[in-house]
């Protein structure tokens, strides 16, 4: 059994870069909708972790608010 803790140090500093977009729709007073859209890439140590498979990742979203 390899103990990993020997084999991979991670260190701090800058570990991500990314940009997102966000869009608001207010459809009336009280209810407006969301939508966002993230892209962000691992770097440094980040990326090189064992357990990391792919360096780079997407997230969206949608979101239905109301305002009281």
């Amino acid at each position: 059994m390899v103990d990993i803790r020997y084999v991979f140090t991670a260190r701090g500093g800058l570990d991500r870069a990314g940009w997102g977009v966000t869009a608001l729709y207010k459809y009336s007073e009280r209810w407006w909708l969301e939508a966002e859209g993230a892209w962000e890439y691992l770097l440094g140590d980040a990326a090189k972790s064992p357990i990391v498979e792919d360096r780079s990742e997407f997230a969206a979203g949608l979101n239905v608010l109301y305002r009281f």
